[in-house]
């Protein structure tokens, strides 16, 4: 499953519509449907939508699939990586 996939399924589960999430995360409602149709997020996005959803999706980084459970571990991987650690 992709990331929009798990992203869409996410946000039906919780029954919240596009708009909606749009709305809470600050972002345009076209930057979600192209989110959620495939387009790949900033990191920035993507915590903005995890916030919304509170949930977990899995995503690769360099080719290195990553489970994030808490909004609180992209966090701190986003950190992690602006500070060029590994």
């Amino acid at each position: 499953m992709t990331l929009g996939e798990q992203i869409k399924k996410s946000r039906t589960s919780v029954k919240l519509t596009q708009q909606t999430v749009a709305n809470r995360a600050g972002l345009s409602l076209a930057t979600v449907q192209l989110l959620e149709s495939g387009r790949e997020p900033s990191l920035d996005t993507l915590l903005r939508v995890l916030q919304v959803l509170k949930s977990p999706v899995e995503f690769e980084v360099k080719g290195a699939k990553m489970v994030l459970a808490e909004v609180g571990q992209m966090e701190k991987l986003v950190s992690m990586i602006a500070r060029g650690k590994r």
